[in-house]
């Protein structure tokens, strides 16, 4: 009797995770159906070998009539497996062998938004596949970038959830992330389904210091009103805040410290020359005015 497609996907996925290429070659030799018989979600061998870094293997399923672009129940393919497991020569293997580099999942997602989710442990794979020729401005399902998505991630939970040493290394970080995707072409101006930009996203969240890496480096976007950022309401307060606040924090700070006030904060708020007041923090690390 035949074995059925999950019980011929286990025997191959069994292979593939310690058996070798020997063994890979004797169940194609018992049942050719094997190179692609579907397991538990969707996933085809080619999965399996691209997800656990077999490129021998890979190349032998490819060889036996396996699809490179074949697709999950969530519409991965095998390069979205090599990609989010670390597994760059495996990757690398699959894109040199036509891959689609910009393969979406069922969410629009391409290898590219899916391990931009976790940017400071996948650098390396961002950089590669930026290197390799991914599209840095593709859209998921919302119509969203990577840079949008950049942005809307740029929060100080990070902090605590990758382990970094200090909030001002992981800014630095982020920052200088948000200025390579730049550098490579990032559109600030791609609006999603909502109709919102990333550089709209970055105002609205009150992000100066990522703002003002967009102007540095997009001397020529326009705003909704086709005039320069720096020109529009928005850019134009949220860049003059930030550079008050920063050029004065130092003053201030001398002010609030020969007053000797830590309890009134209507006192501190009178006794500061307006500009860094966005500044002062509670123990908690909060605003307080």
């Amino acid at each position: 009797m035949p074995k059925s497609e999950s019980r011929l996907h286990n025997d191959i996925k069994k292979a593939i995770k310690g058996k070798g290429i020997d063994k890979i070659q004797y169940l194609i030799n018992k049942d050719s159906a094997i190179v692609n018989a579907k397991g538990k979600y969707g996933c085809y061998p080619l999965h399996v070998a691209a997800k656990y870094g077999k490129e021998d293997i890979a190349n032998y399923l490819l060889d036996n009539g396996a699809e490179i672009d074949a697709k999950d129940s969530k519409g991965q393919t095998a390069l979205h497996y090599a990609i989010k497991h670390f597994r760059i020569d495996a990757a690398k293997f699959l894109i040199l062998h036509k891959a689609d580099i910009n393969a979406k999942d069922y969410d629009g997602y391409t290898p590219l938004h899916i391990v931009q989710s976790n940017w400071f442990v996948y650098q390396d794979a961002i950089h590669f596949l930026l290197d390799s020729g991914a599209n840095i401005n593709e859209k998921d399902i919302q119509g969203n970038t990577i840079l949008y998505h950049a942005i809307k991630n740029y929060n100080l939970e990070n902090v605590y959830h990758y382990h970094i040493a200090s909030e001002k290394e992981y800014k630095s970080s982020y920052q200088s992330y948000i200025a390579d995707l730049l550098e490579r072409n990032a559109d600030v101006n791609d609006e999603n389904n909502a109709g919102e930009t990333p550089l709209r996203l970055a105002e609205n969240k009150n992000y100066a210091e990522i703002v003002e890496i967009m102007l540095k480096h997009c001397s020529t976007i326009k705003d909704d009103q086709n005039m320069p950022p720096i020109d529009s309401t928005k850019s134009r307060n949220l860049m003059t805040e930030y550079h008050d606040a920063n050029t004065s924090y130092a003053e201030d700070c001398a002010l609030i410290e020969k007053d000797k006030v830590v309890d009134d904060y209507s006192t501190i708020e009178s006794s500061l020359s307006g500009r860094a007041q966005s500044n002062i923090k509670s123990d908690g690390g909060c605003n307080i005015i």
